[in-house]
């Protein structure tokens, strides 16, 4: 993969003996070091747009539809600070209500049963709490509508404008140039 070809080098113990030696070291990418976008990059709303996931959308579509190329989708899993696309991206539809019935059985469970009770202001509150309020400043949202606005919020994101994808590049290798030695 293009994007790990500037990350330094480590040597790991391929095999460990029984007594705890290592026997065999391997030379390896280092994926765990991770550059982060330079705050004053990252901050400055000038360089990205608002954009909306949607069903469709995958972090490699969305390099080739803005970039011309899927070799930068890992620009935007940084700049949005996802770490893990099979868990902070947002699931698809057909994939959220079988993600629901996986973790609760059933759709109709998560959508009868409250998550969490609410004042009218949107705050969490015990059910006792919620109980004291009077009936038009109750709210609550069931296990379907708290799942549902964590995937919903995991849709916006931010996608780097096309003119400074060279500018990012660039600072990224720099970044990764001065480890990029064989630890």
């Amino acid at each position: 993969m293009k994007h790990f070809k500037n990350f330094p080098k480590i040597y790991y113990p391929a095999k460990i003996s029984p007594n705890g030696v290592q026997e065999d070291l391997s030379l390896c990418t280092n994926i765990m070091l991770a550059a982060r976008f330079r705050e004053v990059l990252k901050n400055n709303t000038v360089y990205f747009y608002p954009y909306i996931i949607h069903d469709e959308d995958r972090p490699d579509i969305l390099s080739h539809k803005y970039y011309g190329s899927p070799d930068y989708a890992w620009v935007i899993l940084y700049a949005n600070n996802i770490l893990d696309p099979l868990y902070d991206w947002p699931l698809t539809y057909h994939d959220f209500v079988s993600y629901l019935r996986k973790k609760y059985g059933t759709i109709e469970y998560a959508q009868s049963t409250i998550k969490q009770y609410k004042n009218k202001n949107g705050f969490v509150v015990d059910e006792d709490s919620w109980l004291a309020l009077p009936v038009v400043d109750r709210d609550q949202d069931t296990i379907y509508e708290w799942e549902n606005q964590l995937n919903e919020d995991k849709r916006k994101i931010r996608i780097l404008e096309d003119v400074y994808l060279n500018k990012v590049l660039l600072e990224f290798r720099d970044l990764l140039k001065e480890s990029n030695r064989v630890l």
